[in-house]
């Protein structure tokens, strides 16, 4: 299931190389605050009015960095790639389906290691145009949480879903390892982390 809670991952505009961005304009520390008996002054917040031009420059250029629109777009393809997922799956008799986003140098011919793989389970991978979350743990799944969100503003809420028509739906970053064969005609592994939508009709 989608968390809540979502961690930054590279391209995030929680990344260090861009502008950063700001939840408040000031959050005091209980134990700054003076005793309520203490003649003590409250202290000035140390976000002024003054900056206020200063803070909201650096949101929106946060926002429309390129490294923000390639993930926003990024999302948008793999919405786009679940939702047609979705309706093809609505076509067959299996009784699960899992979709997974890969690294764009696993070859077509590649295959999936030490994966226990439902024999009614309907399996479609599809490989990203980036092949960062494959190495990035932190960042496959704050991309899973991302897309977990994306799908549920578009589709609805994952629980609500599964509670009023028996369908459940998921997305989280996996690990999995491969076996591909090089240019020499040698095959080798590859483990890394993937992002993988998962469903199941409750029968």
């Amino acid at each position: 299931m989608s968390s809540s809670k979502s961690p930054s991952g590279p391209d995030t505009p929680s990344d260090p190389s861009l502008p950063p961005t700001y939840d408040s304009l000031y959050e005091p520390s209980a134990s700054h605050l003076p005793h309520p008996d203490s003649k003590q002054p409250v202290p000035r917040p140390s976000t002024t009015l003054g900056s206020l031009r200063t803070l909201i420059a650096a949101n929106r250029s946060s926002t429309t960095s390129p490294a923000f629109q390639r993930r926003r777009a990024l999302l948008a393809a793999m919405s786009r790639t679940t939702t047609a997922f979705v309706a093809t799956y609505s076509t067959t008799t299996a009784l699960s389906a899992r979709l997974s986003f890969v690294s764009p140098h696993l070859a077509p011919s590649s295959s999936e290691l030490l994966a226990v793989v439902p024999a009614d389970e309907f399996a479609q991978t599809e490989r990203l145009g980036t092949d960062q979350c494959w190495a990035d743990e932190a960042a496959a799944r704050a991309l899973a949480t991302d897309l977990g969100k994306e799908l549920e503003a578009g589709l609805g809420d994952f629980d609500t879903m599964r509670r009023e028509t028996g369908v459940a739906m998921g997305v989280q970053a996996e690990e999995q390892t491969w076996r591909c064969e090089n240019r020499f005609g040698v095959y080798e592994t590859s483990t890394g982390w993937a992002v993988v939508v998962r469903l199941r009709i409750d029968m």
